[in-house]
């Protein structure tokens, strides 16, 4: 029952934390199936892959798989998902199609590109792995963030740039 929550004449829990749904929904009790039949290793690939581009976090996982969480990340290195700093785990064909959509968005616009306006241009991508695939970026060298604005790095203008922001820094300081 699920209010108040209790067991009625013994069952196994398959779920610990959820919200109400619709008991004859066939999405719905497919999840339960696999939930009651699958393996470890396949209820945590088929969690993943139902999360989608928005992805599923490690403590979900755990709670629902009844494993530690260092447990479930070694069960997960065999699948072909990518997990975030911040526990977020994604499919990373996900991943991988997110990194390939980003610099051209970023491209058109030359004084850069708000993490905001980015979120808004790719609705259904969880901001853990929105924020994993700008880190990637960013560290690749690909994109850049001056002044909370990303946009596509430029080597050459950015070392105009700073020299005359050298050079008017050096003009104020005289003045």
């Amino acid at each position: 029952r699920a209010s108040p929550p209790q067991t009625i004449a013994g069952g196994k829990v398959l779920e610990p934390v959820t919200t109400r749904v619709r008991r004859h929904s066939p999405p719905i009790l497919e999840r339960l199936a696999d939930l009651r039949t699958l393996a470890p290793a396949g209820m945590l690939a088929a969690e993943v892959y139902r999360g989608g581009p928005a992805g599923t976090t490690l403590q979900r996982l755990s709670q629902l798989s009844a494993l530690t969480t260092s447990r479930v990340v070694e069960l997960l290195e065999t699948s072909s998902v990518v997990v975030t700093r911040s526990g977020v785990v994604v499919r990373k064909a996900d991943l991988v199609s997110l990194l390939a959509r980003i610099p051209p968005l970023v491209a058109p616009h030359a004084k850069g590109l708000s993490r905001v306006l980015l979120a808004s241009a790719h609705p259904g991508i969880g901001a853990a792995v929105l924020n994993a695939a700008l880190d990637e970026l960013l560290e690749r060298g690909t994109i850049v963030e001056r002044n909370g604005q990303l946009m596509l790095s430029r080597p050459q203008e950015d070392q105009v740039q700073a020299r005359n922001e050298a050079t008017l820094a050096s003009q104020i300081a005289e003045t």
